[in-house]
């Protein structure tokens, strides 16, 4: 994922890793292997710069 402009501040449901503006989340021990026709997901959280009141221009998952 991309964050741009932003910080990763949070998450949940994932291991959460940043470098620059790209997001890696990564299974958590919990998730790891759903059964077959389950599902998963994750979260996080997000901030802007102070006084940048720009939105985020691009989220994309890889």
């Amino acid at each position: 994922m991309s964050l741009t402009p932003g910080t990763l501040t949070g998450g949940w449901n994932a291991t959460l890793s940043s470098n620059g503006q790209a997001v890696t989340a990564r299974s958590v021990t919990h998730n790891a292997t759903p059964a077959p026709g389950a599902s998963a997901s994750f979260g996080f959280q997000g901030s802007r710069p102070s006084g940048d009141t720009r939105l985020p221009t691009d989220f994309r998952c890889a």
